[in-house]
């Protein structure tokens, strides 16, 4: 079928993962209370860190986005040791899930990372 589309000239439909997304009532999910959130933390320096690892340690699984300090390596190499650090004494877990973020995890939550 995919070459009749090209020789009849219609285009495969692209699918927008942000309008599907985007039909959860974000008010519904303010008001809901949880026992664990996940919350997108942007770094920008070793001052960023503290508020990394409260979330932490308020339960919450942190989205550390390190493009901010991805172009300076000394800064970015001392931010994840310093979250590393943290959260290996509360016994959580990290993994990088892209070139620009990384995973981190509260005590009882653990990442598998090996691809099946």
């Amino acid at each position: 079928m995919g070459l009749l589309n090209k020789i009849l000239g219609e285009k495969k439909s692209e699918v927008n993962i942000e309008e599907i997304l985007n039909t959860i009532e974000q008010e519904e999910l303010v008001e809901e209370e949880a026992r664990m959130y996940v919350k997108p933390v942007n770094v920008r320096s070793t001052a960023d860190v503290p508020k990394v690892v409260r979330e932490l340690q308020e339960g919450n699984i942190v989205i550390m986005n390190i493009k901010g300090v991805m172009s300076r390596p000394v800064t970015a190499r001392e931010v994840v040791e310093r979250v590393k650090d943290a959260v290996v004494s509360m016994g959580g877990d990290m993994a990088r899930i892209s070139e620009d973020k990384i995973l981190v995890t509260p005590s009882g939550v653990k990442i598998v990372k090996r691809r099946r």
